[in-house]
């Protein structure tokens, strides 16, 4: 089951102006995008964002700063399996 357009739209819209407006281009932490959309609107959109190759999901565990893409992405369906 989608989520919806509308809230997918936003959540990817929230990701790309706090990369672009943070100065140092840093991504958005999830726990931010779960308050405000709730974890289980946020993991469906994000799984769709990620399949669309609109967004990706850096982890903590690949870098140790997981604000930064330092290092390519991990593929698609181990970030979705992380989520």
């Amino acid at each position: 089951m989608g989520t919806s357009g509308t809230t997918k739209q936003a959540i990817l819209e929230q990701i790309t102006d706090f990369y672009l407006s943070s100065g140092d281009f840093n991504g958005l932490p999830g726990i931010t995008l779960t308050k405000k959309f709730g974890s289980t609107t946020l993991l469906r959109s994000l799984i769709e964002l990620i399949e669309e190759d609109k967004a990706s999901v850096v982890f903590g565990n690949v870098h140790p700063n997981p604000h930064i893409r330092a290092l390519p992405d991990i593929p698609k369906e181990e970030q979705i399996r992380k989520l």
